[in-house]
């Protein structure tokens, strides 16, 4: 019997590395360190470092939006027709255009030029842009308008500073540094935009205590901690950071990729959309497990024929494999290999309903842990992908169509693949799946995996 540790079922808190980002720190500290997401996407909506509330940007065709701006560098996006971001310009060079799009395709730039005046002692900046395809739906619609390139953009600024008593260095906030620093644009000035999660978070050093006479023995390395991820709701993620944001779906595609380990297992909710009270809305209706060769491993789903089918794990391998219930959870372990240690996963899923049966959006919780390794979000951070890694609403994902495998333009590539209804919502097809375009690269061939419990299976 296996003695490998597993992580908990029950998931266990997320390591924290910083205070909540709302509250200050506290005590005296040597060096701060902050980090903040901004995005824009499509015709286009926004969140800015400030919030995760999403906001629309209004314009006309050929307008230019100042996203980032600094006394030394800026981030431009042009609006295109029908409003679609068409231009991505750092402190005035192209970044991206969409006219040199293909689906998935990725551009990227950082800089630290910025002139530091202290107690700030180091800024970074990344800009990342993906090439997306809408409206959603217009490839299977001859009544809406014609397919259209855009970009996806997102502004990361990193912080570094002295800790001083002194206004606004005190207040260990993001924003507030930023704009007494001058930082302007659609990602610092949004004030009437409400706050329901902060896309920033900042952390402090302590000054270590003094010892004036023996030093105290030091502690062994710890092995690490489980880290987990919950997607869940309409829906939300909560990170392995701890970041509570929405899942943003892409006009292109209802399919997000929520976590992979390249070569062994990749993780990805199919979304619904569906008008609510007057109010568009997006729930998780289904998980589907990929293996290291992007062949359908598992399809977790809710079953509108028979409710109670919801939530069944179904493989093209292990037809019997689960009960039928709304819950259950998968087990998944890999030995070290090269320079990788073992991991252990649990994946937990919930099916819910409504009294009367109305689908709220599935839960799904991620529970990992990578053995013997100190520093586990490092890790997952220089190996592993998804939104449960890098806290990004913008992880499209896009399995090809039996029929479809590339956009009708003029212009076409091999790997710009897009998805079509005619592959949705079936239960049981499980045809290979393979990822698109350079969000996956070469993948590895097919890794061995031991499942170690097939499904905990619980009474709804």
């Amino acid at each position: 019997e296996s003695t490998t540790k597993k992580p908990t079922h029950s998931p266990t808190a997320t390591p924290t590395l910083a205070p909540p980002p709302t509250v200050a720190p506290t005590g005296d500290f040597e060096d701060c360190e902050c980090e903040a997401e901004c995005y824009a996407w499509a015709d286009p909506w926004m969140e800015s470092f400030e919030s995760n509330e999403v906001f629309s940007v209004k314009g006309e065709e050929g307008s230019v939006h100042l996203m980032y701006d600094f006394p030394t560098q800026n981030v431009t996006f042009t609006m295109g027709e029908r409003h679609f971001i068409s231009e991505v310009r750092v402190s005035g060079e192209l970044l991206a255009s969409s006219e040199d799009c293909k689906l998935g395709k990725q551009a990227y730039t950082n800089t630290t030029d910025f002139e530091n005046k202290y107690p700030m002692l180091s800024q970074f900046m990344a800009v990342s842009t993906e090439c997306g395809y809408g409206p959603k739906g217009c490839l299977d619609n001859p009544d809406m308008a014609p397919c259209l390139h855009y970009l996806n953009v997102k502004v990361l600024k990193k912080n570094k500073y002295a800790s001083v008593p002194e206004y606004p260095w005190n207040t260990h906030n993001f924003v507030t540094i930023e704009r007494e620093m001058g930082a302007t644009g659609l990602c610092i000035d949004q004030n009437d935009v409400p706050v329901k999660e902060p896309n920033w978070r900042c952390t402090c050093d302590t000054k270590p205590t003094p010892e004036p006479t023996v030093r105290p023995t030091p502690a062994p390395t710890p092995s690490g901690q489980n880290l987990t991820c919950t997607a869940y709701g309409d829906p939300h993620n909560i990170c392995f950071k701890g970041n509570n944001f929405q899942i943003v779906p892409s006009r292109t595609s209802n399919f997000v990729k929520l976590y992979e380990i390249p070569g062994k297992i990749t993780s990805v909710l199919e979304l619904e959309s569906r008008i609510e009270d007057d109010k568009h809305i997006d729930i998780a209706t289904a998980l589907i497990l990929y293996d290291g060769d992007m062949e359908v491993m598992y399809k977790i789903a809710y079953n509108d024929d028979d409710k109670g089918l919801d939530c069944k794990a179904f493989s093209p391998d292990l037809l019997s494999a689960s009960q039928h219930t709304r819950k259950g959870d998968l087990q998944f372990s890999w030995v070290a290999s090269g320079d990788l240690p073992a991991q252990d996963l649990i994946i937990s899923w919930e099916c819910k309903r409504l009294e009367d049966d109305t689908k709220v959006g599935m839960t799904i919780t991620w529970n990992k842990l990578n053995i013997d390794i100190a520093d586990q979000l490092k890790f997952e951070e220089e190996h592993n992908s998804g939104s449960c890694v890098d806290c990004s609403p913008l992880n499209i994902f896009y399995p090809p169509s039996p029929e479809k495998t590339t956009p009708p333009t003029p212009e076409t590539t091999s790997d710009s693949k897009v998805d079509g209804d005619d592959n949705k919502d079936k239960e049981n097809d499980f045809d290979p799946v393979q990822g698109n375009g350079d969000n996956f690269g070469t993948r590895a061939s097919a890794s061995v995996f031991t499942i170690v419990a097939v499904v905990a299976a619980r009474l709804f």
